[in-house]
């Protein structure tokens, strides 16, 4: 199974609805959860003699997003109140999506949040479903470049990495978006996606210890493909691979190795054999076989070309491992990207 690193990057909600509009909050709930890493949901996610509001606490904490389910009942709710109260102070985002029409839209200080309504499509579950993915795209915040910035990176790699944005000339960039992605990360849980781009945006500032770091703290919870092989591809941190730590070679072993055991992807394939054949001396029967099984999952690509570019730059040091297998990976990057 070939997969992509964008398949594993899926934001997590917490639905915040009133008691009275419970089916209607479930209904919401099934289909924002096709595309969802996880959804929190009360009436699912407390037990019996759980504290209820430190599970409602923990549940908002973990949330990349906060679905707020709005009509009359919801907006005179001490209860979502609360919860709004919580996610504001988490700086969580906050989708409201009106299930009624309303008379109220300003109470909950949401006045300034632009909500989606789907009042005319409960009635087709298809229908709402394509309204949820085409129009999910409510904000909410003062500052709308941070807000905009937190958006994209709760659900996929951002920003694309360009050469542009490590030269020199984009040092300040790369430095601007790792300070503001680590900002932005830190009321978030180790699994969220955020936590994983304030990483690759360390390293692309040159922050390596500190970006290594939090990748690691990434792939070990959220136990996905894209962390593990983000660690595995950071670790070497632009080295010859000949000259990265033993224990930077074992910690890349280990992460490519727990990649590839969720699926194959190219660029981990790529990866997997740089770091066998000049960190671990596996030899040349296992090169050959990386690139046979690089090539086949080639047929089956997902991921974009600045992936490839990302890789480059990280492998460039490292690519005279690969013999007569080096020149087609340049051409590969250099069609990629042209």
């Amino acid at each position: 199974m070939t997969i992509g690193i964008d398949d594993c990057l899926a934001p997590s909600y917490f639905v915040s609805y009133s008691r009275r509009q419970e089916a209607i909050a479930r209904m919401l709930k099934e289909a924002i959860a096709e595309d969802a890493r996880a959804t929190w949901f009360d009436r699912d996610s407390i037990l019996v003699g759980d504290a209820w509001f430190e599970e409602i606490r923990t549940g908002i904490a973990g949330a990349d997003e906060v679905v707020l389910v709005l009509s009359e009942d919801s907006l005179a709710s001490e209860a979502v109140a609360k919860e709004v109260e919580l996610a504001r102070a988490g700086g969580k985002l906050i989708r409201p999506i009106a299930v009624t029409p309303l008379s109220r839209e300003r109470s909950l200080h949401i006045s300034t949040i632009h909500f989606l309504d789907v009042s005319d499509a409960l009635d087709d579950p298809d229908l709402l479903r394509v309204r949820l993915r085409a129009h999910f795209g409510a904000m909410d915040g003062d500052d709308r470049e941070d807000v905009r910035l937190k958006l994209f990176a709760t659900r996929s790699v951002w920003p694309p990495f360009t050469e542009a944005l490590v030269s020199p000339a984009g040092r300040d960039d790369a430095q601007d978006y790792a300070s503001r992605l680590v900002r932005l990360a830190e009321p978030y849980k180790p699994a969220s996606p955020i936590r994983l781009n304030a990483g690759l945006a360390m390293c692309m500032a040159g922050q390596w210890r500190e970006g290594v770091a939090q990748l690691t703290a990434y792939a070990e919870e959220a136990n996905n493909f894209a962390g593990w092989y983000f660690l595995a591809l950071h670790a070497l941190r632009r080295e010859p691979v000949a000259s990265v730590s033993l224990d930077g070679i074992k910690l890349a072993s280990r992460a490519i190795g727990k990649a590839l055991r969720l699926g194959d992807n190219p660029l981990a394939l790529l990866t997997a054999a740089v770091i066998e054949t000049g960190g671990s001396n596996l030899g040349p029967v296992n090169l050959e076989r990386r690139m046979a099984a690089m090539a086949a999952a080639l047929g089956e690509e997902k991921d974009p070309p600045s992936e490839y570019l990302r890789a480059f730059w990280c492998l460039k040091p490292s690519l005279r491992v690969l013999g007569r297998y080096e020149e087609p990976v340049r051409n590969l990057v250099r069609e990629l990207m042209a």
